[in-house]
């Protein structure tokens, strides 16, 4: 997620109490974000954004991972319940953010190696 303004916010939240969702990929870092942080996904470290977790704690919102595949002729959608809510108190906010993202990345994990070729990545995921 890019810088979120006070208007989005506030437009999200709207937008949320009257039923829609907000999708936000959660494996995605936007191209000038510092707020990110390293987890271990598939063997590897892997870097991914804070956004969504950070986003979740303002607007007090469950979470839900939610994967789409193609099988055969038709589309499978999975939906795995992440957390009621996000709640990053600011002396403890890098650890609970680090343990509501192992709770994604054990679904993304699940996905991917029961579909690698349908999580598509276009440009180089792994930073070394």
């Amino acid at each position: 997620m890019d810088e979120l303004g006070i208007e989005t916010a506030i437009l999200l939240q709207e937008k949320m109490q009257q039923g829609e969702w907000v999708i936000v990929a959660a494996d995605r870092v936007p191209v000038q974000s510092d707020r990110v942080q390293n987890v271990e996904f598939l063997g590897e470290t892997a870097t991914l954004p804070q956004g969504a977790w950070i986003l979740a704690n303002l607007l007090k919102v469950p979470v839900l991972a939610v994967f789409c595949y193609r099988v055969q002729q038709n589309f499978q959608v999975h939906i795995h319940h992440i957390s009621d809510q996000v709640d990053l108190p600011r002396k403890n906010r890098l650890s609970g953010m680090q343990q509501v993202t192992q709770l994604y990345i054990a679904c993304l994990e699940q996905h991917c190696l029961r579909a690698p070729y349908q999580w598509f990545n276009f440009y180089q995921f792994w930073t070394k």
